[in-house]
């Protein structure tokens, strides 16, 4: 199975410009863990490369960091720069090996050479999946009742 059968392709974004109280509210009204970050390229109109990603333990972070100030901070004062991407047609099994080496939650799906956003997969997107296999698996089997 490959990412792209398993990845969210819709995707909350949000620019360097916006405030992290803009992505918190965002990520509360859609009912999303993770917003990435995004810039646009004039030589390719309607495109999106990712260039971070916000999840909701990067919101804790900010609010334990400064409780009071943390909403007015940029997202791009605020992104260490560089969004954990898989590939669009990496296999399942890549894509938990680098959850597993980068202890993350949530991975950028990018596809093309140019990387463009391409969706977001995340560690539960993966379980289901697996899940799902699992439930089907006896029933693929030669010779089974």
């Amino acid at each position: 199975m490959k990412v792209k059968d398993c990845m969210s392709p819709t995707v909350r974004t949000c620019l360097e410009t916006d405030t992290i109280m803009d992505v918190i509210l965002m990520m509360k009204k859609h009912d999303v863990g993770a917003v990435v970050v995004t810039r646009t390229d004039n030589t390719k109109p309607g495109s999106r490369f990712p260039v971070a990603l916000i999840c909701e333990s990067d919101i804790v972070t900010a609010v334990a960091r400064d409780p009071t100030g943390f909403g007015s901070i940029l997202v791009k004062q605020f992104c260490k720069g560089g969004a954990p991407t898989v590939d669009f047609d990496a296999s399942r099994e890549e894509a938990t090996t680098l959850f597993a080496k980068w202890n993350l939650q949530h991975l950028v799906v990018v596809a093309g050479a140019d990387k463009e956003l391409a969706g977001l997969v995340s560690v539960m997107d993966i379980v289901r999946e697996c899940h799902k296999d699992a439930q089907a698996w006896p029933y693929c089997r030669k010779g089974s009742d």
